[in-house]
């Protein structure tokens, strides 16, 4: 609901649907996450719209701001592959 006012301009809305998500978030102990809302302004954050998505050269996702400049970093690790060589049944 935050991204859809956010995108017909009612930006004041979609902030208060942001404070609200939070409140209720909190209220029954369950984590949003990071990736949801602007720390510094309360913006949803949708990459693209209201949200730069970079990584970094040392496993780092840095997510900014659009609307604020506020940055958020996430440390990350590719996942690999099981190995193809065989255990031994020692």
């Amino acid at each position: 609901m935050a991204v859809g006012k956010w995108r017909a301009g009612d930006k004041r809305l979609a902030k208060r649907y942001v404070s609200l998500a939070r409140a209720i978030a909190m209220r029954h102990r369950f984590p949003l996450g990071p990736a949801v809302a602007c720390k510094g302004c309360g913006a949803p954050l949708v990459p693209g719209l209201t949200a730069k998505t970079r990584l970094g050269a040392q496993k780092l996702l840095l997510t900014i701001c659009i609307e604020c400049g506020t940055a958020a970093k996430k440390g990350f690790s590719a996942k690999r592959a099981p190995s193809a060589r065989k255990k031994s049944g020692k």
